[in-house]
Parts: C-alpha cells; structure tokens; sequence
C-alpha cells in the first residue's frame, strides 16, 4: 500500500540512507521458488540467509511473505551490508535487527504466509547487496522455515528488471553450535519499492565488514517427517 506521505527510508549499517516520497513510489513484488499458488521447498530447519542485489536503481524492502509450518512462532528478520565474493553468515559483525514479529500464524508448508510490512524499510543501493536473515525463535517445535536445496551459494535463482536473490544459507543455533547447511534457495515473496524520482542521498559511516572465521559444525536433529539440512 502506498502511503501518501513522505518517509525516510534507512539502509542499515554503512550504506547510504536514501529519502524519497511514496507518493512517486512504485509498490512491487519478486516471488522465489513459487508457481503461483505454492512455494516448491523440500526442507527445513529454523532460518535462512539470503542476500538481495538492487540491480540499477536503488530498492526499498518493505516486508516479506514467508514459508512455514502450522503453528505460531515469533519471526525475526535481521540484516547487514553484503561482502564481495561470497553470502555473510552469522559469524559477520553487523547485523542489525529490522522487526521481530510475535504470534505469526503459519498457514502450513508451501503455503504463503505474510508477514507485517517493517517498521522502516530497507534501502538498497543501486548495485548493492543487502544479506537478510529470517528466523524462528523457538526452534523446532512449533515452526520450521521451508527452503529448497541450492546449486552455488551466491548464484542468482530468482530475478526481475529490479533485483536479483542470491542462494545462500540455512541455519540453526543449538547446543551453543551455529550450524550452516549451504547452498539453499529461500523460499518467499519481496515486497519492495521503487522511487518514481532519484532519491537524495546522505552518507552514513561506516567500518568496513571483517572477515570472520567459519565454526565447527554439528548435526542438527528436527522431530519433523520432513528433512532437515
């Protein structure tokens, strides 16, 4: 929906801040891994990273759809810049919480399942990429996000004229171990604008992201049917 009103738009963490009015805005969207009436995920696990190009104009994400189980959980989306040549995990500096949202109601595998618009935008710059991590909080039990199996981290699966969505991970935080499963394919609907005129641009400091080292890993275990990974 567009609000007819001017709003800041922030990007997160040493990319620019851009400001722009919604009256100008276009509202649209990018589904990935979707047919149209359902997502194609195969398994599960308690998050996923993902990371989103803004190919030649700059993007705002507004809010996503997402794929989960039956159940009620409390979705949490964090972000940060990405880093040239590979998708940042957990073991990156910088992430930055966008919402946490209580009482989502899942409407069940491959099934879409919105949540909130965000309480302030995320802002791509044109040529950017932005990583997201989405997550449960309870863990297994009630809710699992659903995601399909990749080809390369980094590789584009899902594009428009607007954006590109990059594979990256799944994850799942247990027993004081951070466990990645790569490459996967989110699977979700962005919700994203577009200014209808050139946004002006603030600088926003920032220290350049550091290069942090990968952790053991250690099998993960899920009640569910489905597979796990």
């Amino acid at each position: 929906m567009v609000n007819k009103r001017i709003r800041r738009l922030v990007t997160l963490l040493g990319v620019a801040s851009h400001c722009f009015s919604d009256v100008n805005a276009t509202e649209k969207s990018l589904a990935a891994q979707f047919d149209g009436t359902k997502f194609r995920a195969t398994i599960h696990n308690e998050g996923n990273i993902f990371e989103i190009v803004a190919k030649s104009q700059p993007i705002s994400v507004t809010r996503f759809d997402i794929n989960i189980n039956d159940g009620t959980d409390t979705i949490e989306v964090k972000s940060r810049p990405g880093v040239p040549g590979r998708v940042v995990d957990l073991d990156d500096d910088g992430w930055a919480p966008i919402n946490s949202f209580p009482g989502v109601v899942g409407q069940g595998k491959n099934n879409v399942t919105p949540l909130p618009e965000f309480d302030v935008p995320v802002t791509i710059p044109a040529g950017s990429k932005q990583a997201f991590y989405i997550t449960t909080t309870v863990g297994y039990a009630p809710v699992d996000i659903y995601y399909s199996i990749g080809s390369l981290e980094g590789r584009v699966y899902d594009s428009n004229d607007d954006l590109e969505l990059l594979e990256g991970h799944a994850v799942v935080v247990q027993n004081g171990y951070t466990v990645f499963s790569t490459p996967r394919r989110w699977n979700g609907i962005v919700h994203y604008s577009v200014s209808g005129d050139e946004p002006t641009t603030s600088p926003v400091p920032t220290t350049p992201p550091v290069e942090a080292p990968k952790p053991s890993l250690a099998p993960s275990y899920s009640p569910s049917n489905d597979p796990t990974s």
